[in-house]
């Protein structure tokens, strides 16, 4: 939902942005050039998070899978016997 929403307002930024008459692009270029930075820097964030979340979501799935095959393998010994 936060990277939907910092999608939805880097949009409207760069729209409003693009609507700009060029000397007020020109002139105004830091102010805009900062508030595009902070993007950057949202998106990077974003990034890590979305890759740290993968990351868990592996290692969970890895873990369920080794407990099941443990079971399946503690069966298979029983059934053996």
């Amino acid at each position: 939902e936060k990277t939907g929403k910092d999608i939805k307002d880097c949009a409207n930024l760069c729209d409003t942005f693009l609507k700009k008459r060029l000397i007020v692009k020109v002139l105004k270029g830091p102010i805009w050039a900062d508030k595009l930075a902070g993007f950057v820097q949202t998106f990077a964030d974003r990034k890590a998070d979305f890759q740290f979340a993968l990351t868990m979501h592996s290692a969970n799935t890895m873990s369920d899978v080794k407990k099941q095959n443990y079971e399946i393998d503690a069966k298979y010994v029983l059934l053996i016997r």
